[in-house]
Parts: structure tokens; sequence; C-alpha cells
């Protein structure tokens, strides 16, 4: 028995309730020419059936946006970075890390890498 919700299957779904939860940024560029010493830039995950997430960092702060399917609006989240770890904005929860050129976000579900 296929179990689907809207279409999506429940990992999908799951993925993006936690991608809402923690925050991810609009459509992006992917492949940066930034050098991958400076975390700055733009990270991008996406996944079939429309799911996009940007993360964009820039010096202390991080934003980003989630569109679920094509037709979806986009949500928005935005945050602290110290010391390479991504906190949601006030400051004291961990929602993720930055390492080269990947940024991982946490979630209920397990870790999503984005890429510059």
């Amino acid at each position: 028995m296929k179990i689907e919700l809207f279409g999506y299957t429940p990992s999908a779904v799951t993925l993006a309730c936690c991608l809402l939860l923690f925050g991810c940024d609009s459509p992006g560029d992917v492949g940066s020419s930034e050098a991958s010493s400076s975390p700055n830039g733009k990270y991008t995950y996406t996944e079939s059936g429309g799911v996009e997430s940007v993360v964009t960092v820039s010096g202390a702060r991080w934003s980003s946006t989630l569109k679920l399917c094509d037709f979806c609006d986009k949500d928005y989240e935005s945050g602290v970075v110290k010391n390479g770890k991504l906190f949601d904005s006030s400051g004291f929860m961990e929602v993720g890390s930055i390492s080269g050129g990947k940024l991982v976000m946490r979630t209920a579900s397990g870790n999503i890498t984005h890429r510059k």
C-alpha cells in the first residue's frame, strides 16, 4: 500500500516540514566561483518534485528560503553564524554548520546537505 499526502511521499513531506522549521533559502546559483575558504555565498539543495532550498551566508548572518513545489510560495528564515555553526535568530539553538563548500542543516529526519 502506497501512502501519499497531496501526491508526495511521507519522506518528502517530512523533509519539507523539517526544512520549514530549520530554515532554507530561495533557488540560486549552483557552483559559486567564490573561494571555498570563505563561508560566504549561496548553498543550494534541490529534490525532485520541485523542492528547492537555498541558504545565503553573509558574514555573521544567514538567511534562507524554501519552496516546496513549483507553484508554492516561499518560506523565509534567518539566523546567525558563529565559528562555522549556524544558529536560529535567537543565537542559542544550533541548526547547522558550514565546512568547505558544504552547508549542513540539521532536521528531525536527518541532515540536509546544501552545496555551494
